[in-house]
């Protein structure tokens, strides 16, 4: 499940178990920012929640007032209402409002990402303490780039939209590997980043689902598809579509050399049709693929 998709559920459930409210998300985006990107989604008057993380860790939660209004109203009056907002300062008592969807959210959030990539990173934030401002926040936030959530929401069938936005450390190297995955002797022979996992996680889905396009791969490791082609490609020498490509050419050349006929070596690599194997291989092979099978003779 891609964290976008677990998050939704996460949230829906909670709202759902706690409060018997119809929280409905509207689209949820992700994207990696450094510090000042992440200061630069905050919009003045919204409210501020530090999450504390393992290891120190710090992240941090925005909700706008509509959100935050209908939160306080279905706690203490048992309904969401349209009534309009009340421009009112902030208070420590409307951050502790937030905590039951913030944790509730947050552990489900975990339960759905299990077996993905990216739960080592994700995992283990917590409601932790309001936040004056923007600018203190920026003085609490230091790790060098975040992967920040932002979630559009509504509550009780339309009676309040607003927007939740979820910001968390990326892991370092060092917490990748402390966090259980697998070390990559390609760039260090005992660490290996978030970014690495999601590469290998996108290299297995190929190899099991065989052809899959940028936008699901890129669902699948949390990435926007423009930065997982160039993450992957970085990483494989290859594009995406490139290495599916090479697999099943790989596949025909090993189902070939075992005696298959053309036509099944073609469709159990993958291929809808032989045409599209001649398309990609353009002589690749040297040969026609029947000769290929009978060991070059031709």
């Amino acid at each position: 499940m891609s964290p976008a998709k677990a998050l939704r559920r996460a949230l829906a459930r909670t709202a759902d178990v706690l409060w018997d409210l119809p929280l409905v998300t509207q689209g949820v985006s992700q994207e990696i920012l450094d510090q000042d990107g992440c200061l630069e989604l905050l919009v003045p008057g919204t409210l501020l929640i530090l999450l504390d993380g393992p290891g120190g860790g710090i992240g941090l939660v925005s909700v706008d007032r509509q959100l935050m209004t209908g939160l306080i109203e279905v706690q203490t009056i048992s309904q969401v209402t349209r009534v309009p907002i009340e421009d009112r300062p902030l208070t420590p008592t409307d951050a502790a409002m937030m905590a039951p969807l913030i944790d509730g959210g947050l552990a489900r959030f975990e339960g759905n990402l299990e077996g993905h990539p990216l739960l080592a990173e994700l995992r283990g934030y917590r409601f932790g303490a309001m936040v004056e401002d923007g600018r203190t926040a920026g003085l609490l936030l230091d790790a060098p780039s975040y992967r920040a959530f932002r979630v559009g929401i509504d509550l009780a069938n339309g009676a309040r939209q607003g927007e939740l936005q979820i910001i968390l450390p990326e892991k370092a190297p060092a917490d990748a590997e402390a966090a259980g995955l697998r070390a990559c002797k390609r760039c260090s022979p005992n660490t290996q980043s978030a970014e690495e996992a999601c590469v290998l996680a996108a290299i297995k889905a190929i190899r099991q689902d065989g052809a899959q396009t940028l936008d699901q791969l890129a669902e699948l490791t949390g990435y926007s598809p423009t930065h997982f082609q160039r993450l992957f490609k970085r990483t494989v020498g290859l594009s995406p579509a490139g290495f599916a490509r090479a697999l099943r050419e790989a596949r025909v050349r090993e189902a070939l050399e075992s005696g298959a006929s053309v036509t099944q070596a073609l469709y159990e690599a993958g291929y809808s049709a032989p045409s599209r194997f001649y398309e990609d291989t353009k002589g690749k092979l040297g040969m026609t693929a029947s000769d290929w099978r009978d060991g070059g003779a031709g």
